[in-house]
């Protein structure tokens, strides 16, 4: 329950909301995700319901992104802007991933928010799709969710499912779900209202009542995985050096989400990476340039990274790709080399980093 968001808002009269998560927190298909998303609905209802409040959001989430690249990017993108209340959200872009790494980067991303302040609510919501709703009617598992609630569970966590809210409404109405969706996975609107009642509801009913006489600091049960929370994110342009070909530092904002980047887009171009962990990725830009990266790790053989999908046609975004597979504890030399080929559509051979994911 919310105890300390209440003693935030009615007796603080402050509040700092943190939304952290993918596309639907995000907002994607929202006629103005600022206000018409769940998240800027809700937001607006907190406003709206506590006009003495100072309120201030946080919006974290990364369309395209699930929980993986979450436990990278947690404590640049929320926790060190101090949540008093975090929604966490990564039911869609989670599922189809396997029970145990969906595990244990939920449980990690939960101890990281608790761990920077043990007095932040954190409250999790499940969304749905029709490959979700489908799945389950024909009587297959939601792995993804059964990882989220089992940590959750295990933390006391409040869970608000608001998928299956909208998967209720739009089969009881005939099973169209272009009615309250514009893909089958992204709410429109009308969807994002059904969101945003569930939400409300949940919050009306919490946080009626008083003011606790104080804050209360969340205890921490034992761990259910073997945490990740040494990872993080290296900055790319701490990396090039005088080794360094075909690469250069941009001042300019990866999608918006990362302040800078490295690129090189000359087939050839090489830069050396020393890292110090288990596992390596790198957080970089998909976009309708984007090529092929040859990788290699402590002298290995050579791996392909294709950095374009179908989705690069539409539009860029930042996103996170893992290189190779668990490491012994120690230093390692990653090798990366912009490569001959890319996908027959893309149109380059661009590769734009904005740093180094390591654990």
């Amino acid at each position: 329950m919310l105890e300390n968001t209440r003693y935030k808002l009615k007796a603080e009269k402050c509040l700092t909301v943190g939304y952290f998560g993918g596309p639907i927190t995000e907002g994607a298909g929202a006629a103005d995700p600022s206000h018409t998303s769940w998240r800027g609905a809700t937001f607006d209802w907190l406003k709206a319901s506590y006009p003495d409040c100072a309120l201030t959001q946080i919006n974290a989430a990364i369309g395209g992104t699930g929980s993986q690249l979450g436990i990278f990017r947690c404590e640049r993108d929320l926790t060190s802007k101090a949540p008093d209340l975090v929604f966490v959200e990564y039911s869609v872009n989670d599922f189809g991933n396997d029970y145990d790494s969906v595990l244990v980067n939920s449980e990690t991303i939960i101890r990281k928010i608790l761990t920077a302040n043990p007095y932040a609510d954190i409250v999790y919501v499940h969304t749905t799709t029709k490959s979700i709703s489908d799945r389950l009617a024909s009587g297959g598992e939601y792995t993804s969710r059964s990882a989220h609630s089992t940590v959750m569970h295990h933390y006391g966590i409040d869970q608000i499912d608001m998928g299956e809210i909208l998967r209720a409404k739009t089969l009881l109405e005939g099973g169209d779900w272009k009615k309250y969706t514009r893909d089958d996975v992204h709410p429109n609107d009308d969807g994002y209202k059904l969101y945003t009642a569930s939400v409300v509801d949940y919050l009306e009913r919490t946080l009626s009542g008083a003011a606790p006489e104080s804050k209360a600091a969340h205890s921490l049960p034992a761990a259910l995985t073997d945490l990740r929370m040494n990872a993080r994110l290296e900055d790319a342009w701490e990396l090039l050096d005088g080794t360094s070909q075909g690469w250069e530092k941009v001042d300019s904002t990866l999608c918006s989400r990362y302040d800078h980047y490295i690129e090189a887009s000359k087939p050839g171009a090489q830069l050396e990476i020393t890292f110090v962990g288990r596992r390596v990725g790198l957080y970089l830009m998909l976009a309708k340039d984007s090529g092929d990266l040859i990788y290699s790790i402590d002298g290995g053989e050579d791996k392909t990274l294709r950095t374009w999908d179908s989705y690069c046609k539409s539009f860029n975004r930042a996103g996170g790709m893992m290189l190779g597979g668990e490491l012994c504890e120690g230093a390692h030399k990653l090798v990366l080399r912009v490569a001959d080929g890319k996908a027959d559509e893309s149109e380059g051979h661009a590769i734009r980093i904005g740093a180094v994911m390591v654990y």
